[in-house]
């Protein structure tokens, strides 16, 4: 039978091959041994290759309020310490007695520190901006490791205003908001906020959530800012300049912003379309939303954009039908609503409701095609092969033949008898066959 000697990683390893004592087998008790014997066998234990420590990247002193409030940085870090092998398997020593831990480079007021049966590192009360420096020895073993963290405090918290919704408007900063058009509804603003942080040796800046700050304005009556960092002017704000100011922790920051009551000029539409595409498919009645992008002067844009009902910009623009009977419009939101087929194309346009002598507009080419609808036997035109025809068909020179597919639709039943009344101008055609499908 073969000897089996188990040796445990980490239970105790050298940096040489070791003899150890004898071995035996575990189920032989000599009583009723025909023979014995000993052996010696040399251990040689795997060594690991990398001191993996984990520790919190960054921390706040503890009574730097900012630094915590606004990034949520803690003032102490729990240190891990794992030793890892080339096989891929590893092995936690953080509270091998064999572990030691020394900073060996450290701003004023950082400690080591046992707390709670853990080791820390922690960034008392007043402790100095830096960046420190853990080492992780062994007794047992030659390999080290080392980790920094870096001790940030709060220099200075900064805000700008961008226009609403700043996802829209990336990069750009407006600090005067005007009315849209002639309607008299003024631009919103949306806060961001900032804070330069310092280790001591470089400065750096972190965007801070708008919900971890404490915003206020200097005139909450006519320019009142939520908590969702939006500054919503009342319609009938007077001229005046208002001071927004936000706080987080300890640190303080502000911003003008001009509130000035004049019409600002829509510039350029950009994009104009109709849901669900440039052919109206449905039946008698439904309706399509229009859907714009528009740039106002100020770098103000509206992107893909509708109006609705309700809308506070409703009027700002207005929208019409070329031809009303295939499809009317409203005039404010521009909601189409299909009335009939139309055998060619035709022309909705969106433009600016009030821009003072400078036009801007944009049309689009549209068909109505209406669905058969099934509650009243409809009948609709199909292209070969039956395939539901997304515009009129392509000019035809004389003699041509055009085949066409009729399609009536039932409720979940079949038609046992029917008549189609099909009326064309027989100056231009002439009616050639039918047969069945």
């Amino acid at each position: 039978n073969p000897h089996i000697v188990e040796v445990k990683r980490g239970a105790e390893a050298h940096d040489a091959p070791q003899s150890v004592g004898i071995a035996q087998h575990p189920q032989c008790d000599n009583s009723n041994a025909v023979a014995e014997g000993t052996a010696r066998v040399v251990v040689e234990p795997a060594l690991p290759n990398n001191v993996h420590i984990s520790i919190a990247p960054q921390l706040a002193p503890l009574d730097d309020a900012a630094g915590a409030a606004c990034f949520g940085l803690p003032s102490e870090t729990t240190i891990g310490v794992v030793l890892e092998y080339a096989d891929g398997s590893s092995l936690t020593v953080t509270h091998d007695t064999r572990t030691q831990y020394k900073l060996i480079e450290s701003s004023a007021g950082s400690i080591l520190e046992e707390k709670s049966g853990s080791k820390k590192i922690m960034a008392q009360k007043g402790a100095s901006p830096g960046i420190v420096t853990l080492e992780v020895t062994f007794e047992h073993l030659s390999i080290k490791g080392t980790k920094t963290v870096e001790i940030l405090t709060a220099k200075s918290l900064s805000i700008l205003t961008r226009p609403n919704p700043k996802k829209d408007h990336p990069g750009v900063e407006i600090s005067t908001l005007k009315q849209f058009g002639c309607i008299g509804k003024y631009q919103y603003a949306e806060v961001e906020g900032s804070m330069i942080l310092t280790n001591g040796k470089k400065e750096e800046k972190k965007d801070i959530a708008t919900g971890k700050l404490t915003l206020t304005s200097s005139a909450p009556d006519d320019c009142p800012i939520a908590s969702d960092g939006v500054v919503r002017p009342k319609d009938t704000a007077r001229k005046q300049t208002v001071t927004l100011t936000a706080k987080c922790g300890a640190a303080t920051g502000s911003r003008s912003l001009h509130l000035d009551p004049v019409p600002l000029p829509l510039k350029s539409i950009e994009n104009y379309a109709i849901q669900n595409g440039n052919t109206l498919k449905g039946y008698v009645g439904s309706t399509f939303t229009s859907i714009f992008s528009a740039t106002f002067e100020g770098n103000q844009v509206l992107k893909d954009y509708t109006i609705t009902p309700s809308d506070r910009l409703k009027g700002v623009v207005k929208f019409s039908s070329q031809v009303s009977a295939a499809a009317s419009i409203n005039a404010e939101t521009g909601l189409v609503t299909q009335r009939d087929n139309y055998h060619d194309s035709f022309k909705l346009k969106m433009e600016a409701a009030c821009n003072d002598g400078s036009p801007v507009s944009r049309s689009i080419d549209m068909f109505s095609n209406l669905v058969a609808n099934p509650s009243i036997y409809d009948v609709d035109i199909f292209e070969r092969g039956g395939q539901d025809k997304e515009a009129p068909y392509p000019p035809s020179k004389p003699g041509d033949d055009i085949k066409l597919t009729l399609k009536v639709a039932a409720p979940n039943r079949k038609i046992g008898g029917f008549t189609l009344n099909i009326q064309f101008d027989p100056a231009g055609f002439e009616f050639v066959s039918a047969e069945a499908a």
